[in-house]
């Protein structure tokens, strides 16, 4: 378990190294449900996908194409609510014709369908659920693996919890304590069908309070505090619509195109030199505009524009002011902002040291 002080560790070692066995002091189970999902709309596709190592980017492109091949339905949505006039029993049977899915659909078509609910519920295209049979032989392996993701997803939506035993032992060697803790899948529920974020079991054996156990050591680490972890692309794609930054249209582009720019490198996200100094420019001479807040104001503008709430010369007006004081700010920096970016995309450009001279080796790209 988790010491305080350096030294508690030290002298707990010490006194359990020198024992050969352990008594179980306590062993407690208990039993946890885990709800099933709720139906796909775009970010929840998106995310889920870059788990499974497709990019956002990709994925809405895979997605335009089963669609266009009637295989899935219309995947820029953000509804997560099944209308009442969605044929769910005639989806069943249509994935029912799937091998891979055959068993699951007719246990599900056997019972009452009581699919779950998301937050949010609109009323121009149902959440994201297939359409067709889809053929793993015939898609290509990127295409299956997004069908077969939406698949599951829909199937998992209309089954029972999964049902997980927790067990933690508390196991006594020489005074010290010590804790082991594992889970089992008892119950898999819609984890039947829809395997995705299951952790894999750390099944412990049968232990009861009184039990004598082999004790075969212990090993120590020291730990600091983490910082937060790096945004995948699948979760800056959910933190994006939490903020209000992009739309269910634009998000995956919006990402691609930190990439295609040097701006943004790797999966979990990291920032190159070169987007860090537009950043850090940027910052310095024009800080409103690096804001969420600014973005997200002239994203909610659009949607205004498009729910008849502002007219499109009212936004477009506002926001040439906007970007005009912002300009106002950058255009005396110039010199001084472009000659930040230039030292930092030669750094970006650096492979290492040249055997021969020990200067640098630089990456250059041409355009062709």
């Amino acid at each position: 378990d988790k010491f305080k002080s350096a030294e508690a560790v030290l002298t707990a070692s010490r006194t359990a190294w020198a024992a050969s066995a352990g008594t179980v002091v306590a062993a407690e189970k208990k039993r946890r449900q885990q709800a099933p999902p709720t139906p796909f709309n775009t970010t929840a596709l998106q995310a889920a996908a870059a788990s499974e190592g497709i990019s956002p980017a990709r994925t809405m492109r895979i997605a335009e194409s089963l669609y266009m091949d009637g295989l899935v339905s219309y995947p820029r949505v953000d509804n997560t609510v099944y209308p009442a006039s969605l044929d769910l029993k005639g989806i069943l049977s249509t994935l029912a014709e799937v091998p891979e899915y055959s068993a699951h659909a007719k246990k599900i078509l056997g019972g009452a369908l009581t699919p779950t609910r998301g937050k949010l519920e609109t009323t121009d295209h149902p959440p994201i659920h297939p359409t067709g049979a889809g053929d793993p032989h015939k898609l290509k392996p990127e295409e299956w693996k997004l069908y077969n993701l939406i698949s599951r997803r829909f199937m998992a939506t209309l089954m029972g919890p999964a049902t997980i035993e927790g067990t933690k032992v508390t196991i006594e060697v020489a005074g010290e304590k010590f804790i082991a803790r594992g889970d089992v899948l008892v119950d898999p529920g819609f984890r039947a069908a829809y395997h995705y974020g299951l952790k894999k079991d750390e099944v412990l054996p049968a232990l009861d309070e009184g039990a004598s156990v082999d004790f075969l050591g212990a090993t120590s680490e020291e730990k600091q505090t983490q910082p937060p972890s790096r945004f995948s692309q699948g979760t800056l794609i959910q933190e994006m619509e939490k903020r209000g930054l992009g739309t269910k249209a634009t998000r995956h582009a919006i990402i691609e195109r930190l990439y295609e720019v040097g701006y943004a490198q790797n999966d979990p996200a990291e920032p190159t030199s070169l987007g860090r100094a537009v950043i850090d420019a940027l910052t310095s001479f024009a800080p409103r505009i690096t804001t969420p807040e600014m973005t997200a104001e002239l994203d909610a503008e659009m949607d205004d524009i498009a729910n008849g709430r502002k007219s499109r010369e009212g936004v477009v007006e506002h926001s040439r002011e906007l970007l005009a004081r912002v300009m106002e700010q950058l255009i005396p920096a110039a010199a001084e902002v472009g000659e930040a970016l230039k030292e930092a995309s030669a750094d970006d450009a650096k492979v290492g040291l040249c055997p021969k001279s020990g200067h640098d080796l630089l990456m250059k790209h041409s355009k062709t």
